[in-house]
């Protein structure tokens, strides 16, 4: 569902409900850094690679949680004709609006500009 101004309440409670699902540290950098992967969509590994995160199940805690939001999806991907299917992550079309709409999309791009790797 995009984000797009409504009448009374429901606007209110979807915008306060996708603001509290990036509130968390961790989710807003999932989110961002999905939103800035060149490759469009990453694995749990890589993720947690960038992330750093202590443990496999605090990672699969903030996944659960966008995916629930909508703001991530998930993909199977496959490497060769017989190799196994493994998920990948992708930020959403409603993930990009939010980020864009709220101007984090725009924060992030200068911050990386100042902040050359």
């Amino acid at each position: 569902m995009a984000i797009k101004q409504r009448s009374g309440g429901e606007w209110l409670e979807k915008w306060a409900s996708l603001l509290k699902t990036i509130g968390n540290p961790a989710r807003l950098a999932i989110l961002l850094i999905l939103y800035a992967s060149g490759e469009g969509s990453l694995t749990f590994t890589q993720l947690k690679e960038i992330m750093g995160l202590p443990s496999d199940s605090a990672l699969v805690h903030h996944l659960e949680i966008l995916l629930k939001a909508k703001l991530i999806e998930k993909i199977a991907c496959k490497k060769g004709e017989i190799g196994r299917v493994y998920p990948k992550y992708q930020i959403s079309k409603l993930g990009k609006e939010l980020l864009e709409q709220t101007q984090l999309a725009q924060a992030l791009q200068e911050y990386m500009n100042r902040h050359p790797k």
